[in-house]
């Protein structure tokens, strides 16, 4: 007898919260959802520029058959999850549920050379890592095309488009930054 392989998926969501009601620097609820979807669900999630992102595996069982329960189940797990750190109420911005196979066949499409870390990052624009973050956090800076449990990972792509009409002031350099070539 040969035993099925079962379904799963990858639900992930943004949410936004109003420019009166942004999360105050050093805030750390969102690297607490974070640990709570990695432990709990197989997920992650990642503070942005303007609220945060989370994400789930959900697997087939006894109630989810297909994409829409996956949805339906996924949302369901990331919002009590928001819920049991204390974020504030915001606004769902995007939503989208990829089935896992398909998810992990898109990481694979895309070349390692063409992926920039932190460091990697910090090293190409000359910035040190706490710039970068200043970047990130005031929304100027492009979300990462990809993350990791706890690295976000952008394409030399899309750095090359943000370099395009983005200006370094110069300063000192006080962190160590790789450079890449």
């Amino acid at each position: 007898m040969t035993v099925q392989p079962r379904d799963s998926w990858i639900y992930s969501a943004e949410w936004a919260l109003s420019d009166d009601d942004q999360l105050p620097d050093g805030d750390r609820r969102v690297e607490v959802l974070d640990r709570v979807l990695s432990k709990e669900h197989g997920g992650r999630s990642v503070r942005t520029a303007t609220g945060w992102t989370g994400s789930v595996s959900v697997e087939a069982d006894a109630l989810v058959h297909n994409l829409e329960q996956a949805a339906f189940l996924g949302k369901k797990l990331v919002e009590d999850a928001n819920r049991q750190v204390s974020l504030p109420p915001a606004a769902l911005v995007s939503q989208q549920v990829v089935h896992a196979d398909v998810f992990h066949a898109q990481l694979e499409t895309i070349s390692l050379s063409e992926l920039l870390g932190t460091a990697e990052v910090c090293g190409v624009l000359g910035i040190t890592r706490q710039r970068l973050h200043q970047l990130r956090q005031s929304g100027q800076f492009p979300e990462p095309d990809r993350e990791l449990t706890a690295t976000p990972l952008w394409m030399r792509s899309t750095l090359k488009d943000f370099t395009v009409g983005w200006r370094r002031i110069p300063g000192p350099l006080k962190g160590k930054c790789t450079t890449v070539g």
